[in-house]
């Protein structure tokens, strides 16, 4: 029976993250560290591969570690569970909102870290270094009385292990060991045991079997995750996190084990392979945020490919429909081909024709750059986006267009060569900054244009970042009742921003965002904003009533699902059930319904 170590040190694997680290370091130091460290007396050593997305990566770490000798944990990275991680848009400032003037201003370097900050929920899914650290803890308690949860570019010296051993042979009542970090900028110094290198950076932890803390797992890489423990223990130093860091963690005031801590030996780091960074404080900060958001982006990217194939249209479809390759897209609730719509739609641009053949013919004919829904919105100063609409829906009609056969490549590749210039145009023409920062339903409209020319010509990095920009603008243009400000003064705007909403939901549910979902409090949402509007529909005459009653009732079903019961026991039956609070698209049209029964 093997006897049971005093001491586990485990090492946690992540992610390389370029620029902040060079692409392959980490298998690089896990084979300077195998090859390289020495044996630690009275100490097992661990491995924690934690929620690496390249498969080969993470294969040949595992064939690395086995050959070794030593053992792995292996927690798993899911892109469905990292998807469905949200956005944190609840108290985001004004001028970090990513359509906002000031945050415009900024250099890409500084707009880094607001929406490192705003993706930090799905940060904290893929990168799991709290979690990662616990999950060691939990392992190693269960088998050894010290356990030392450390990151993957970490090595012991000789000399260094023997300094942490005497520490914790002589703790007495301390239950964590203390141990500094040398940052190194070069590995071979480390193979020279005769000069210590210079300590002075955020230390690591080591934990006793009766340690009561543990990393706060609220806390996602970058923002303090680990430097909020160490000053939780009563630990100061330049590593003490910030306000900001602090407001973001679950745990706030001294730990009970404040105090009950022991400086320990030293822990050398091994170089990232971006020398800068390594030297810099603050180079090492800005480098970080760039590669986290670049590297979240990356994954979103993976996940909208596997919502959505390109080619297919974001309105004018059924997620729930296997669409192959001979498959025609149909809608939800229609019950028909969209081959039957799609001329009426094309027709919108080009002139009538009775069938989607016809209508490419005339779009011919017309040619490409005259279809005036084509062009581009004037670029004003306060641009109109009532060409919105009708565009995004040409997108569809032309993509079911080409998948009939009515459209050769070559067509459709000169309409996304059009629509590429068009799109160039709303992000980096001479306006694009005035058109970016549209309040309201230009901004709503800016967003569709923008999402589904992107989609049409496949750039993936442009529709992620729309996405990301979308609960933004909600939280912002419904207030606390769901009014709408400026558009306030008129039951109709209210009601057409409201509509291009619906859509926007609908192309985003396409690619697997649930707007719907977005809410502060009451008002800030879809659901609060349809709300405020049926208040304001209640003051119209019994004609107009009725009417607009009708176009709220068509904007929920749009999105697929959210048909309410048909008759009026149905409805009477579901309105006593129904919560409002979780299911408010339904319960407004189940009123529509019981109002007009």
């Amino acid at each position: 029976m093997t006897a049971r170590p005093t001491f586990i040190v485990y090492r946690v694997l992540g992610n390389d993250l370029p620029p902040r680290h060079r692409v392959g370091q980490t298998i690089d130091c896990l084979r300077f560290i195998l090859r390289h460290e020495p044996p630690l007396a009275d100490c097992e050593k661990r491995w924690v591969l934690n929620r690496i997305v390249d498969p080969q990566a993470e294969a040949e770490a595992q064939a690395l570690i086995a050959a070794a000798g030593q053992r792995a944990i292996r927690i798993p990275f899911s892109l469905d569970e990292y998807a469905a991680q949200p956005y944190a848009y609840r108290g985001v400032p004004d001028t970090h909102r990513f359509h906002s003037p000031a945050f415009l201003a900024m250099d890409e370097r500084n707009r880094a870290p607001a929406i490192d900050r705003y993706l930090g929920w799905r940060n904290r899914y893929a990168m799991h270094v709290n979690g990662a650290r616990n999950q060691a803890l939990e392992d190693g308690l269960a088998d050894a009385r010290w356990v030392l949860p450390l990151d993957g570019q970490s090595f012991i010296r000789a000399d260094a292990w023997a300094a942490i051993r005497a520490a914790a042979d002589s703790a007495g009542e301390a239950r964590y060991l203390v141990m500094p970090t040398a940052r190194l900028t070069d590995a071979a110094t480390l193979l020279d045991g005769s000069t210590p290198p210079v300590v002075g950076q955020e230390p690591s932890i080591g934990f006793r079997s009766d340690a009561r803390e543990r990393f706060d797992a609220a806390l996602h890489y970058g923002y303090a995750d680990k430097a909020a423990l160490l000053a939780r223990l009563g630990v100061s130093g330049i590593w003490s996190p910030s306000e900001r860091a602090r407001t973001i963690g679950g745990r706030a005031g001294p730990s009970p084990d404040a105090g009950l801590y022991r400086w320990a030996g030293w822990i050398a780091r091994l170089p990232s392979g971006n020398a800068d960074a390594d030297r810099d404080d603050g180079e090492r900060a800005r480098d970080r945020s760039t590669a986290i958001v670049q590297f979240l982006r990356g994954l979103d990217e993976r996940a909208l490919g596997r919502a959505w194939r390109p080619g297919t249209p974001l309105i004018l479809h059924s997620r729930a429909m296997d669409m192959g390759d001979d498959q025609v897209p149909v809608a939800v609730g229609a019950g028909q081909d969209w081959r039957h719509h799609a001329p009426g739609i094309l027709a919108a641009a080009v002139g009538d024709g009775p069938s989607v053949e016809d209508c490419a013919r005339r779009l011919h004919a017309a040619g490409i750059g005259a279809a005036t829904n084509w062009r581009c919105p004037p670029l004003a100063d306060a641009p109109p986006f009532a060409e919105a609409l009708p565009l995004v829906f040409l997108l569809d009609a032309i993509l079911i267009a080409a998948r009939c056969g009515a459209l050769s490549g070559h067509e459709l590749g000169g309409l996304r060569t059009l629509a590429r210039g068009m799109l160039a145009g709303l992000l980096s023409g001479p306006h694009a900054r005035t058109l970016r920062t549209a309040t309201g339903s230009d901004g709503t409209g800016y967003e569709m244009l923008v999402l589904a020319l992107a989609a049409f010509v496949d750039d993936r990095r442009t529709m992620v970042e729309a996405l990301e920009r979308l609960p933004q603008r909600i939280v912002q243009q419904f207030g606390d009742d769901g009014a709408q400000g400026a558009e306030d003064d008129d039951a109709e705007r209210m009601l057409a921003n409201l509509e291009r909403w619906a859509c926007l939901a609908r192309m985003a549910g396409s690619l697997g965002h649930d707007l719907w979902r977005v809410r502060v409090g009451y008002g800030h949402s879809l659901h609060g904003g349809i709300l405020c509007l049926l208040k304001r529909i209640d003051r119209a005459d019994a004609e107009d009533r009725a009417r607009l009653r009708r176009r709220v009732a068509s904007i929920i079903e749009i999105s697929p699902g959210r048909q309410a019961p048909r008759t009026a026991a149905e409805r009477r039956l579901a309105l006593a059930e129904i919560d409002p609070a979780t299911a408010l698209p339904a319960f407004v049209l189940l009123l529509l319904g019981e109002a007009t029964a």
